[in-house]
C-alpha cells in the first residue's frame, strides 16, 4: 500500500516542523544533528518532510533524538510522545476491513478526526443519518450477492460510523439532499416513514443542520454523493470524499477543493431553509 497522509501523522509532523523551524533548523541540519553520534542514521531528510508532511509516521527512538537535539521541555516533549501513541493506535472500523477499500477506510479515518462535515447526496438519505432499517434496507438489494454474514456485518459497520455525530469534539454537520433522495423509496412504505421522521428529529436540535433542494429548484449544483472534511484550527488540509457506481475516490488538492466547496455554497443557496426542509419532508411523509 502506498503512503497515505492520515491526521494524526500529520499532527505530529507539524508539531515537529513547528519546532524544527523555531530552531532556525532546515530538515538537512536537523537530521545531521541527530545523525550525530549513532551507531546508525536515524533517517534522511527526505524521510523527515514525509513525517512532516503527514505521510510517515516517527520511530519512538528518533522522536526521542529529536526532543534532545531541538532542546524541548518536559511538557512539551510529553505531549509529542502522546501525540506519536496515538498514531499506532487502531480505529475501530479495523475490525472490518475485510469490507472496505483502502479509500473508504481513509474517508472513515478523516470522519473520525474532522470536526465539521458538509455532506451532498442526489439518491439516498446521507449515510451518517439513516435509521437502521432504511440501512438494512440499502443493503439487502444486495444480500443474495455477497451472503448473509457480509450483509450483517455492513449493516453493523454502517451503524457504528453514526457514532462520529454524537462525539464531543464534533462541532456538527451540514446535510443537502435532493427531493430525489427523500422520495427515493428504499425498502418498505414503514422504512420510509421512520427515515423521514428521523430526518424531522435531527433537524429540530442536535448536530445535524439539513437542508433539501426541491425538484423546482433544478438544475441543482451538485449530484452524487459528496463529503467535505474539515478539521479544527486546520489542523489538517480539508478533503472531500466522492462515491459513484463505479469507485470512490478522495480529492485534497486545493483546485478540486475549491469547486466541490463552491458547488456546495451553491447548493445551500438553491436549498430550502431548515425550516421549509421539515415542511418539505412532512409533506413527503404523509404523500407515502
Amino acid at each position: 500500500m502506498a503512503d497515505r497522509r492520515t491526521v494524526r501523522n500529520y499532527r505530529l509532523g507539524q508539531e515537529v516542523q513547528r519546532l524544527r523551524v523555531a530552531a532556525s533548523l532546515s530538515q538537512e541540519a536537523l537530521i545531521v544533528r541527530a545523525n550525530e553520534g549513532a551507531s546508525k542514521p536515524i533517517m534522511s531528510a527526505s524521510h523527515l518532510s514525509r513525517i512532516e508532511q503527514g505521510f510517515k509516521s516517527i520511530e519512538q527512538a528518533a522522536l526521542d533524538r529529536f526532543i534532545d537535539v531541538l532542546n524541548v521541555g518536559d511538557i512539551e516533549a510529553a505531549h509529542l510522545r502522546v501525540l506519536r501513541s496515538k498514531t499506532g493506535e487502531r480505529g475501530w472500523w479495523h475490525d472490518y476491513r475485510d469490507l472496505i477499500d483502502d479509500t473508504v477506510e481513509q474517508s472513515i479515518e478523516l470522519a473520525e478526526e474532522a470536526n465539521e462535515i458538509h455532506a451532498f447526496e442526489s439518491v439516498y438519505v446521507q449515510a451518517l443519518i439513516q435509521t437502521e432499517s432504511y440501512v438494512r434496507a440499502t443493503v439487502d438489494a444486495n444480500r443474495e450477492l455477497v451472503g448473509t454474514l457480509v450483509a450483517n456485518r455492513t449493516i453493523e459497520f454502517l451503524m457504528k460510523r453514526q457514532g462520529r455525530l454524537k462525539a464531543d469534539d464534533f462541532q456538527g454537520m451540514k446535510v443537502v439532499l435532493t427531493e430525489s433522495a427523500l422520495r427515493h423509496r428504499v425498502g418498505s412504505r414503514e422504512v420510509m416513514r421512520q427515515q423521514l421522521r428521523h430526518l424531522c428529529d435531527i433537524a429540530e436540535g442536535g448536530k445535524v443542520a439539513l437542508y433539501a433542494i426541491p425538484f423546482d429548484r433544478g438544475p441543482w449544483a451538485m449530484h452524487g454523493s459528496r463529503q467535505i472534511f474539515s478539521f479544527a484550527n486546520n489542523e489538517f488540509p480539508s478533503v472531500f470524499f466522492s462515491v459513484n457506481d463505479v469507485d470512490t475516490q478522495l480529492y485534497d488538492d486545493a483546485k478540486a477543493l475549491s469547486l466541490v466547496t463552491h458547488k456546495f455554497a451553491a447548493s445551500l443557496t438553491q436549498a430550502l431553509s431548515a425550516r421549509e426542509t421539515v415542511e418539505l419532508v412532512n409533506k413527503i411523509y404523509g404523500e407515502i
